[in-house]
């Protein structure tokens, strides 16, 4: 299992550009986010996302696109369809979903490992210092193979213009490159190849250090680490071959895990089936005392009954002796 970061913010406009991917656009990435049906294929088992911040992701496009709708270019014109208007981050934790959330027997999702509880706060707060106000809508999603976070950035509209500078380290560090090209008597922004690669290199240097501060301000707490197998120069095969030990030691972790609860769930069910042993044992014994308690009374009560039946007799001879006028001293004893 993958254990760096990762976290990408792309900017989406209102209309798919004619040569890229024609779901690129603002209702393309708002409908992958909130699980509508035609837009969420690559999702085995779709479920709804969890709300952590703000609106919803249909709110936030909806405030993008309204504001775009009055804003300008540099030059005043309308801003382009395929212009960006809104920005959608995405953070994921390095854990697969199933180590993650668990169901109960009711089949609600629960959460079992309090790290990505934390991790995810950290994520958020992270998220709201970065882009202030801007941040609009932060969903969770738990039915892929890893946890992630979407949040969505609306640009600031200020003097009828879209500032994707004041949301956008990269796009800050680009307009910071060409101020300072103007300063120093360059040709026009963009015009020379000098100048574009000042910009390129101005805006990885930024985005780079983005990454840094997200590892410093959440990764680095939870043991992330901040480069992946591309700053490590794998190759494909070794990094194929990493995932696929990675996910086998984490079968076995998990079949481990799995077994241990079942043996304890054995031995749980052995402890009451002793105690059920002792239970009817005990129970038995005490029905064997009853049932003694009852024969003894039984018998005590025949004794009882033997006793007054021979004083009956007694005092029936002595009757029949009175009758015939004998005493019963003078009866002659028995030989014997």
């Amino acid at each position: 299992m993958p254990k760096f970061d990762f976290f990408h913010i792309i900017g989406y406009p209102r209309a798919a550009r004619k040569t890229g991917d024609p779901k690129a656009h603002v209702a393309g990435i708002i409908a992958e986010a909130e699980r509508q049906r035609h837009a969420c294929r690559h999702v085995p088992s779709p479920m709804k996302p969890i709300r952590l911040f703000g609106g919803s992701p249909s709110e936030a496009a909806a405030e993008a696109i309204a504001q775009a709708d009055h804003a300008r270019d540099a030059i005043g014109r309308k801003v382009r369809i395929d212009a960006i208007v809104m920005f959608a981050a995405v953070a994921s934790y390095p854990k697969q979903t199933s180590s993650v959330v668990s169901r109960d027997h009711g089949g609600r999702r629960r959460i079992v490992d309090p790290a990505f509880l934390a991790w995810k706060e950290a994520a958020l707060k992270w998220a709201q210092k970065q882009f202030g106000s801007a941040l609009k809508s932060a969903v969770l999603h738990l039915d892929e193979e890893y946890p992630h976070i979407h949040f969505f950035i609306v640009p600031p509209l200020l003097e009828g213009r879209l500032r994707h500078d004041l949301i956008h380290c990269g796009r800050a560090a680009i307009v910071a490159a060409r101020e300072k090209s103007v300063v120093a008597g360059a040709p026009a922004p963009g015009s020379d190849r000098e100048s574009k690669r000042a910009e390129r290199l101005a805006y990885c240097t930024a985005m780079s250090g983005l990454l840094d501060d997200y590892h410093d301000a959440v990764g680095s707490r939870f043991g992330h680490e901040r480069y992946g197998p591309r700053r490590r120069r794998r190759t494909r095969e070794v990094h194929l071959t990493t995932r696929r030990l990675e996910r086998e030691r984490d079968k076995a972790i998990m079949d481990a895990k799995r077994r241990l609860q079942n043996r304890l769930i054995e031995l749980r069910n052995e402890d009451e089936a002793r105690l059920a042993a002792r239970e009817a044992e005990a129970a038995e014994e005490f029905h064997r005392a009853r049932r003694y308690r009852a024969s003894m009374d039984a018998e005590l009560a025949a004794q009882r009954s033997r006793g007054d039946n021979a004083e009956a007799a007694l005092a029936d001879a002595l009757a029949i002796l009175e009758a015939h006028g004998l005493s019963p001293s003078v009866v002659p004893r028995s030989c014997g």
